[in-house]
């Protein structure tokens, strides 16, 4: 089981460690409160400490929003620069590769969970049913599971609220008459720099999980293609090798401001990309 140490109030404490996306544990942790200034966050967690709120929930929010600002502000400042690199599937992996990082410095903003999932920060929401769809039953309904407090990062716990709420609303598909699908937890789009290193498996595998005359249905940009990374030719042999075959695909272009954007490194791609969306069944 993976913990976190850390000292307050002179007196040393543990946590375990919990993450989705299975990143270690922090190794240097510090208790942060309403005290403390957000050039003073972004100073430790760029050097690498794990700041473990124990102030208000809005105010971890805003800590989050500055940090973020800051990292951004960063990363303007890199673009501004004339590139090294030529190369668009180099800028693509150098593009992806600072994303990874910020979201690494972005989780380094600790909260603690309790043995019930509740959040024991003044003015928080009762997230217990959020995590409870996320994380499964809390330690204290489990029959021999170790109690105490579960360490998580703040952009964790605020995209499992994300999900909740999702789940309760619904999201309205247009194509299917503004109906609504109530995901669960872990249902997601993957964002262009994720649907990569997961095609290829997604087209494998959607035929044994379709209804006779059902379909999938597979919302696709070509920014991979003008990225070098991929070719139309080899999609449409991932689609055959799935045993599936197109009824048909709408195209789009994305009006993004990132298509626009002459400054960042992938603009060449970005401005010629075409999002479609794929209609695929079995073939037979």
């Amino acid at each position: 089981m993976s913990t976190i140490r850390w000292t307050e109030n002179t007196t040393r404490r543990r946590a375990r460690w919990h993450s989705e996306s299975a990143a270690p544990p922090p190794t240097r942790v510090v208790a942060a409160d309403d005290r403390m200034r957000a050039d003073t966050a972004f100073r430790l967690v760029r050097q690498g400490t794990a700041l473990l709120w124990r102030g208000s929930f809005p105010n971890a929010r805003r800590l989050l929003g500055a940090l973020r600002r800051r990292v951004d502000d960063a990363d303007r400042a890199a673009r501004a620069a004339p590139p090294p690199y030529g190369d668009p599937a180099e800028a693509f992996w150098r593009h992806r590769r600072a994303r990874a990082a910020r979201a690494r410095l972005l989780g380094r903003l600790l909260v603690l969970l309790e043995a019930d999932h509740s959040l024991d920060l003044s003015r928080a929401p009762d997230v217990r049913q959020a995590c409870a769809e996320a994380y499964g039953p809390p330690c204290e309904a489990l029959p021999g599971r170790p109690t105490g407090p579960t360490a998580v990062a703040l952009t964790e716990l605020l995209g499992v609220i994300s999900a909740h709420q999702r789940r309760l609303t619904g999201v309205a598909v247009a194509a299917l008459g503004g109906a609504r699908v109530h995901p669960h937890y872990g249902v997601f789009s993957p964002t262009r720099a994720e649907y990569v290193d997961m095609l290829r498996g997604f087209l494998a595998g959607l035929a044994d999980h379709l209804a006779p005359g059902g379909e999938g249905w597979l919302v696709l940009s070509d920014l991979a293609e003008h990225l070098g990374l991929r070719t139309r030719r080899e999609l449409a042999d991932a689609i055959a090798e799935g045993g599936l075959r197109v009824v048909d695909r709408i195209d789009t272009v994305p009006r993004h401001p990132r298509a626009r954007d002459g400054a960042d490194p992938l603009h060449a791609a970005r401005s010629a990309e075409t999002t479609s969306l794929w209609r695929l069944a079995a073939v037979g």
